[in-house]
C-alpha cells in the first residue's frame, strides 16, 4: 500500500464531504490536477481529517493564490543568479516513482542575499519551486498513478554560523516554511539533511515549532557519516537516480535551467551498463590524470561507466581545449559504477577526464568504457 495515494475508509466519506463544502472554488482551483481527490486528501491530512479546519486551511489557501498570483508566478523573471547559486537538480524518481531533487543548501550564502535586497525575489524563487514541483508531478500522474509528493536531498556541508547570526535570514527562513506549511501541504514524501554541522541543531531548534508532526516526521537528519545517509537513501532511491555529487551514479544531471525546455521523458535516467569485466584497466598515478578522448560529431551521443577501487576520483568531460561540458566532481566510483552520457552539440574532441591531482600519495585503479550512438 502507497499511503500517499491510497485511502482510508474515513478519508474517502471525508474527501467527499470536503469536496461537498468547497464546491464553489473549484473553478478557482488552478488546474484538474489540483481538483482530484487525491489534492483534497493534503488538505484534509494537514489538517488531521477535522473538516472544519481543512475547509478554513483551502479557502485561506486559494484566497493567497488570488492575492498573490500565483497561478502565474511560473511567468515572473527573477533574480537569474538564483539558479546558479542555488543549483537543484531533478535528478529522477524514487523506487515507487515519485520525483527526485537535490540542493546544496550549505553553500549558499543566504545572508549576502538577504543584505543585497533580494529577500523578497528569493522567496518569489522558492514559492516559484514549489509550483514548479506540482506542475511536474501533473505530468507525471497518469490514470493508473498519482503523483503529488517528491523526495528531497538537502546538503548542508559548508553551512556556516554567520547564517544563523541574521535576524533578518532567520524571518525569511520562517516565512518560507509558513508559506510551505499552509499552501503545500503533504508534497514532501521524504527530505535528507545530510552533512548536517554542529550549528544546525541551532537552526533545528528555530524551525521545528513551526513544521507540522507530519512533515516533521518525514524529515531525516545526518551527519557527515556518508555510510548511513547514503545506506537510507538507497533504500528509497536507485542510485543511477542520485547525482554523483551526492554519492549516486549520476555523473551528468544537470541543473535545472530555467531558460531550458524540461523534458519529463528525460527525468529518470536509462544508462546501459557494463560489468568490470567489460571495461578497459588503468593505473591513474598520484597527482596525475588520465583522459580519454573522442573526436564526435555533431548530434553524435558519447556514453561511458567507470569505476575504481577503494577510493573515489574527480571526473569531468572538456570540449576541445577548456570548455566545460560536465563540471567536475569527485565522485564515489569506489562504492558504484559511474554513468553518464552527452549529446554532442557541437563537433569536435571531447576529452573524458579522470583527475587524481589532489591525491598527494594514493593512485587510483580506474576501469572505464567509454563507446558512441
Amino acid at each position: 500500500m502507497d499511503p500517499a495515494t491510497e485511502f482510508s475508509v474515513k478519508e474517502v466519506e471525508a474527501v467527499q464531504e470536503l469536496r461537498k463544502r468547497v464546491a464553489d472554488l473549484e473553478p478557482k482551483f488552478k488546474s484538474d490536477f489540483l481538483r482530484q481527490d487525491l489534492s483534497l486528501l493534503r488538505f484534509l491530512r494537514a489538517r488531521e481529517l477535522n473538516l472544519n479546519k481543512s475547509e478554513e486551511m483551502l479557502r485561506k489557501h486559494i484566497n493567497w493564490r488570488a492575492e498573490n498570483q500565483v497561478d502565474n508566478i511560473l511567468n515572473e523573471q527573477i533574480y537569474p543568479q538564483f539558479f546558479e547559486d542555488f543549483p537543484v537538480k531533478l535528478s529522477g524518481r524514487d523506487k515507487e516513482g515519485y520525483l527526485v531533487a537535490t540542493a546544496p543548501v550549505g553553500k549558499f550564502d543566504f545572508r549576502s542575499m538577504v543584505e543585497s535586497g533580494l529577500k523578497d525575489e528569493f522567496v518569489l524563487f522558492v514559492v516559484q519551486w514549489f509550483e514548479r514541483v506540482l506542475d511536474i508531478c501533473d505530468q507525471m500522474s497518469t490514470k493508473e498513478k498519482f503523483y503529488s509528493q517528491l523526495c528531497v536531498v538537502f546538503d548542508f556541508e559548508g553551512f556556516e554560523y554567520k547564517q544563523l547570526a541574521s535576524k533578518a535570514v532567520i524571518s525569511m527562513v520562517i516565512e518560507l516554511i509558513q508559506i510551505f506549511e499552509a499552501n503545500y501541504p503533504e508534497i514532501l514524501r521524504v527530505v535528507w539533511i545530510v552533512n548536517a554541522p554542529a550549528i544546525f541543531n541551532v537552526l533545528w531548534g528555530v524551525i521545528k515549532p513551526f513544521l507540522t508532526e507530519r512533515t516533521n516526521s518525514k524529515i531525516r537528519i545526518f551527519g557527515s557519516n556518508k555510510n548511513k545517509w547514503r545506506t537510507d537513501i538507497l533504500n528509497m532511491i536507485d542510485e543511477d537516480n542520485i547525482p554523483s555529487e551526492f554519492s549516486g551514479a549520476n555523473t551528468c544531471c544537470p541543473d535545472y535551467n530555467n531558460d531550458t525546455d524540461f523534458d519529463l521523458k528525460k527525468i529518470s535516467p536509462r544508462f546501459q551498463t557494463f560489468g568490470l569485466e567489460d571495461m578497459t584497466k588503468v593505473f591513474v598515478g598520484a597527482r596525475q590524470t588520465y583522459t580519454v578522448q573522442v573526436n564526435a560529431s555533431s548530434g553524435t551521443e558519447i556514453n561511458w561507466n567507470f569505476a575504481t577501487e577503494k577510493c573515489d576520483i574527480n571526473f569531468r568531460v572538456n570540449f576541445e581545449t577548456d570548455e566545460e561540458v560536465i563540471r567536475p566532481c569527485r565522485v564515489d566510483s569506489h562504492l558504484c559504477t559511474q554513468k553518464g552520457k552527452i549529446s554532442c552539440e557541437t563537433s569536435g574532441l571531447y576529452t573524458l577526464v579522470f583527475d587524481n591531482t589532489y591525491s598527494s600519495f594514493k593512485g587510483k585503479s580506474l576501469r572505464y568504457i567509454v563507446w558512441t550512438s
